[in-house]
């Protein structure tokens, strides 16, 4: 007879589980307690807003090359990099990701972020306005289409908690600038976590 409290070996099952947040400890998934903890998130959690928009209705783009509604200041494509997202910017379940459109073809850029976001500073042929404790996000290389977006897990990678407030901002390659420098941002994003 076998011992109640022990399994056999040939009655063990083997459990596998997928994703970063997904791991077998004690016999738990911890990928579970993650998906729970999402739904108990504090509230006030994955709000964005943008801001420093380079269309004329904040600060004057460097050499009056405002872009469309909601962009930032116009590049060589034609028109003002737009920087939204996807997905939710919640610290248990961090599916956000920040997406740029409308940069000039196949030209590298850089999405990065910054505790503050005071100031509509000129910066090449756009505006700067995310500062103090700069983290690069992500190095990309833009589409045909001018389109880019970073990767989820930013909340892991920058070390935010519940409630940090956090801006960001794209910054992108633009040779053929309106206003001669070789460099344009996009408009920015304010992120609640």
């Amino acid at each position: 007879m076998t011992n109640p409290t022990k399994i056999p070996k040939q009655a063990r099952a083997t459990f596998t589980a997928r994703g970063p947040r997904s791991r077998i400890v004690g016999g738990l998934v911890l990928g579970f307690f993650t998906s729970l903890l999402a739904t108990l998130a504090p509230a006030g959690t994955g709000q964005v807003q943008p801001f420093c928009l380079g269309d004329g209705t904040g600060a004057a783009c460097p050499c009056g090359n405002y872009g469309s509604s909601g962009a930032g200041c116009v590049n060589s494509g034609g028109a003002g990099a737009f920087l939204t997202h996807s997905g939710t910017p919640n610290i248990f379940a961090d599916t956000f990701e920040l997406q740029v459109s409308k940069c000039p073809s196949n030209t590298p850029g850089i999405f990065f972020g910054g505790s503050s976001g005071s100031g509509s500073l000129p910066f090449g042929n756009g505006l700067r306005c995310v500062t103090n404790d700069i983290v690069r996000i992500k190095a990309v290389f833009c589409d045909p289409s001018g389109s880019a977006h970073s990767d989820m897990g930013i909340s892991a990678r920058e070390g935010l908690g519940p409630g940090d407030v956090r801006f960001y901002q794209f910054w992108f390659r633009d040779i053929i600038g309106p206003c001669g420098a070789a460099y344009n941002t996009s408009n920015g994003c304010r992120v609640q976590w």
